[in-house]
């Protein structure tokens, strides 16, 4: 994650995951099925999203998402968002990435980039304040949901109308102007390939979540991924097999004071106590 200095003593650091779209693309859907996904394979994981995140990015958020289109200039509108950010930052994302949690966050820099540069605020301007303001935080993955303004309003507006919902500001902005966002997602994914993973969002929301769930695997196997590869493999050889590999990582072990394997591989120092015992179990010093 740009921007974000390792954790002290070399703890292994965790991974920021951002979910961008328009409106109605499906991202709060999408993240509780990837937070289950996250956690079944044994990460410490954080939701979180923007505007708030924290009781005083919340404040913030209510002051940015109600109201008329034109309650706020543009450049005062970039100033909350970057305000809120940074309590975000400092109280939620970076103490849970320094700690060596998964963090999947509901926007972030790359709304305020499109959002904010359809309302005439200059991309520089806002990379500038949040280089400035925010140590120039980026995602490590960008799971990007692309879907056709036309459907994503109205899906939105089926939405906010079910919850009664006041937060449609944005939503209230015309079709040319997300058609806008759209275009400048678009935009980003193709400049930065290696962080953004675009998935059609039309799709059946399975179709999606299957998409995104193989991107965010990807990307896991850049780094911690590999170690819990070598763990199952390690597991499958020590105890005979897949079953008996999944049976013991889900129960408490002797070799680990009686801790369940699975709830220790969300961090470093967890995965490799997990990978000692299976080592000790490979070679007889204890079953």
């Amino acid at each position: 994650m740009s921007g974000t200095p390792s954790a002290e003593g070399g703890a292994a650091r965790g991974l920021f995951i951002t979910i961008e779209g328009g409106e109605g693309s499906g991202k709060t859907g999408l993240a509780p099925r990837l937070m289950t996904h996250l956690e079944h394979l044994g990460f410490d994981t954080v939701r979180t999203r923007e505007p708030g995140g924290c009781p005083q990015a919340e404040e913030i958020r209510s002051l940015v998402v109600s109201g008329g289109a034109d309650r706020w200039s543009p450049e005062a509108e970039l100033l909350l968002f970057m305000a809120a950010r940074r309590e975000h930052l400092n109280r939620v994302i970076l103490p849970a990435v320094a700690r060596g949690a998964v963090v999947v966050c509901d926007r972030f820099l790359d709304s305020t980039v499109a959002y904010q540069g359809m309302k005439g605020v200059a991309e520089d301007t806002i990379l500038d304040a949040h280089r400035l303001l925010c140590d120039d935080v980026r995602p490590d993955l960008t799971l990007l949901l692309d879907l056709d303004p036309v459907v994503g309003l109205a899906r939105a507006g089926k939405r906010l109308a079910a919850q009664s919902s006041t937060e449609g500001r944005f939503e209230s902005m015309g079709l040319a102007w997300h058609q806008g966002v759209r275009a400048a997602f678009l935009h980003m994914a193709a400049r930065e390939p290696q962080r953004f993973a675009v998935i059609d969002a039309a799709r059946d929301q399975e179709a999606v979540i299957d998409a995104a769930l193989a991107a965010v695997t990807d990307r896991l196997r850049d780094g911690v991924g590999a170690e819990l590869a070598a763990i199952q493999a390690a597991a499958r050889r020590a105890l005979g097999g897949d079953e008996a590999a999944r049976v013991w990582l889900r129960q408490p072990a002797y070799g680990l004071g009686f801790d369940i394997p699975e709830r220790l591989l969300g961090t470093k120092e967890g995965r490799q106590r997990v990978l000692t015992a299976l080592g000790q179990i490979e070679y007889g010093v204890y079953s």
